[in-house]
């Protein structure tokens, strides 16, 4: 039994480290996606909001000549 312990306890076992908790790592990566997906669709929205705003302007100099 004791040789059976020192033999166990010299293999190298690839375990999950104690402060591993699955759920938490999906629950941090899904968090950091959403703030990625808004910060995308808020960049979109302004070039979109910019890109009207130019043809506003491009469209009362055509009408003022």
């Amino acid at each position: 039994m004791m040789l059976e312990f020192v033999e166990r306890s010299k293999v190298k076992r690839l375990t999950l480290t104690p402060h591993y908790v699955p759920r938490e790592e999906d629950f941090v990566v899904n968090e950091v996606l959403t703030v990625f997906k808004q910060a995308e669709e808020e960049e979109v929205k302004a070039e979109e909001e910019a890109k009207r705003r130019q043809e506003e302007e491009e469209k009362k100099k055509l009408e003022e000549t």
